[in-house]
């Protein structure tokens, strides 16, 4: 663990997401849980080590992907995400039994992950919510969709810093299937003219410059823009993504071959489910009329 800004802590030594932590007079605040099980365990004994029992915790989940709240067991009673995030966990089995697999999450490269247990949100909202743990500044969680319905913000004015979750990613290929491409790139806009100079941490990457935003945002722009041009072309989504994947693939090299087959994965699902969703029209078939006999 190791500190960004005065009381402003970050993990990024379990695999899936990178793990925030911000330490207030009157409270612990958590970004997101490492989905692996071992990492989990390493990640709750770290926090009793550094916390010991201390003031209380709210963990925030910044999305409902298996990613960001797999691990979220036992980290604290309190735990606060977008109303949209309830709505995912409700048709969830308690036991997880790799129910969002094939989608290219990083979970799937974990060992044994089956069997452990989701852990609904609690604290809901809508737009946004306040912790006033600061004696200057409240922590204060932002609704800010685009790379899911769910998406939220955790901004501290205090650090200055700003949690974006997978709002932009660097290290790796993006989560497209429940994307709104409009309303991300809107976000990111109101990002840029609104948070300069603050620092930005990414749940994929940790710390981001302004340049790899402004980069991550102008790449949003050519996928609108090749979408559109395919569905005015009446593009097969399979012909799709078997065209653009590998040239994506080149954008973010992969680590290792198990990287490179779960963000081939990623891209994959991804692309074609908001090409299908938001673009796509395949073709009416003409139905035949019976003809009756007089």
């Amino acid at each position: 663990m190791y500190e960004i800004a005065p009381h402003v802590y970050l993990e990024d030594r379990y695999p899936g997401v990178v793990v925030g932590l911000l330490r207030l007079p009157q409270g612990t605040v958590l970004i997101d849980s490492p989905p692996c099980p071992d990492a989990s365990r390493a990640w709750r004994t770290a926090l009793r080590a550094f916390n010991g029992r201390g003031p209380d915790q709210v963990l925030v989940y910044l999305d409902y992907q298996a990613d960001h709240c797999l691990g979220g067991r036992g980290l604290s009673h309190t735990i606060a995400a977008h109303t949209y995030v309830s709505e995912m966990f409700q048709p969830r089995a308690n036991l997880f039994r790799g129910q969002t697999a094939g989608q290219g999450e990083n979970w799937e490269l974990c060992s044994n992950p089956q069997g452990m247990r989701w852990i609904p949100p609690n604290l809901l909202f809508e737009t946004a919510i306040s912790f006033y743990w600061d004696d200057d500044d409240p922590v204060t969680l932002q609704h800010r969709p685009g790379p899911t319905p769910g998406s939220i913000w955790v901004l501290w004015r205090a650090a200055p810093v700003v949690f974006v979750g997978d709002a932009v990613t660097h290290r790796e290929p993006p989560f497209l299937a429940d994307a709104d491409l409009n309303v991300w790139r809107a976000n990111l806009d109101f990002l840029r003219q609104h948070h300069d100079g603050w620092t930005v941490v990414g749940s994929r990457d940790g710390v981001l410059s302004w340049e790899r935003i402004h980069g991550f945002r102008a790449w949003l722009d050519t996928v609108e823009a090749l979408l559109q041009d395919a569905a005015a072309q009446k593009t097969e989504p399979a012909a799709l993504v078997a065209d653009v994947v590998p040239q994506w693939l080149q954008r973010w090299p992969a680590p290792t071959p198990a990287h490179e087959a779960l963000f081939h994965q990623r891209l994959s699902h991804g692309l074609r489910r908001l090409y299908e969703r938001q673009y796509y029209r395949p073709p009416r078939t003409r139905k035949r009329r019976r003809r009756t006999k007089r």
